[in-house]
This record gives C-alpha cells, sequence and structure tokens, in this order.
C-alpha cells in the first residue's frame, strides 16, 4: 500500500518511510498538535514578573495547556499502545508535541485527527561523528575576525 497521496498531516518524508517498512515496523514520529499556545500573550504576562516567578509561572503555563490539549491524543495513543501498535511515548510540553514510536496503520489512524498539525518522520542524524578525529573540526580564527568562539 502505498502511503502519503493526499494524507494531509503526514509529511512526505514520513510517508516516504512509511513506503519502506512492513506494516509491523515501528517508525519514530513526531506529532504536532494543532493547538499551540500563543507565545506573544505569554511573553506579554511574564514579562511583568521577575526572574524566578516568570520561569515557574511559564513552565507551569506551558505544561497546563499541553496536557489539556494533548489529553485525548495521549489516550488513543495509549489504547494504541495496548494493540502493538504504539510505543515509547512521550510529551513534550514545552512545544506541545508528542514524540512515539507507531507502526504505518496507527499513523494513518492519527492522521484522521482534526488535532493534529503533523506528522513526522523522527530521523537519527549524526552531526559529529564521534569516530572522527575532534581535532578535524578546529578552524583556526581570523585575527580581528568577527566569529563566535565556542565555549
Amino acid at each position: 500500500m502505498a502511503y502519503g497521496s493526499g494524507q494531509n498531516p503526514v509529511t512526505s518524508q514520513l510517508a516516504e518511510q512509511m513506503n519502506l517498512v512492513s506494516e509491523n515496523d515501528y517508525i519514530k514520529i513526531n506529532i504536532t498538535l494543532s493547538e499551540q499556545f500563543d507565545s506573544q500573550a505569554l511573553l506579554a504576562t511574564a514579562s511583568l514578573m521577575k526572574k524566578d516567578e516568570r520561569r515557574a509561572y511559564v513552565i507551569e503555563v506551558l505544561k497546563d495547556f499541553s496536557v489539556l490539549s494533548q489529553k485525548g491524543i495521549i489516550a488513543d495513543l495509549n489504547n494504541m499502545q495496548k494493540s502493538n501498535t504504539v510505543k515509547d511515548i512521550k510529551a513534550l510540553w514545552i512545544a506541545n508535541v508528542i514524540t512515539c514510536k507507531a507502526t504505518p496503520d496507527a499513523i494513518n489512524e492519527l492522521a484522521n485527527r482534526t488535532d493534529i498539525n503533523n506528522i513526522d518522520y523522527d530521523e537519527r542524524r549524526v552531526m559529529i561523528d564521534p569516530k572522527e578525529n575532534n581535532d578535524a573540526f578546529y578552524v583556526e580564527g581570523i585575527p580581528g575576525g568577527k566569529e563566535i568562539t565556542w565555549n
């Protein structure tokens, strides 16, 4: 079966990955919810607070928001987990995203929800090969240059 033909929330990268695996294979995905917190309103309210109060307030508001908006999807994912079509569910409150591993059928079922903005393939990326010599990544600075020195 070919996936991704007109399925709105499934990204083309995920659709491609779904076509490469069997129906029982798990794919690591990120589910971004349609409902996102108004960060400008949050900043406006928090800007009047002291630093410690602001941090606590932002964390509390974002966590409460994500718990409420993710409630239905988390319940469905937990049910899917019982049928072994989803596993490793993690709710990420700061961006209102849920990450998990799901089979193609579970992804298609999630794609029918109206509260999901997109479902994307969470590919593993190696930014720096740990086997390489770290000196290979060192670049000599330019005297008088405006580069930002790491660390």
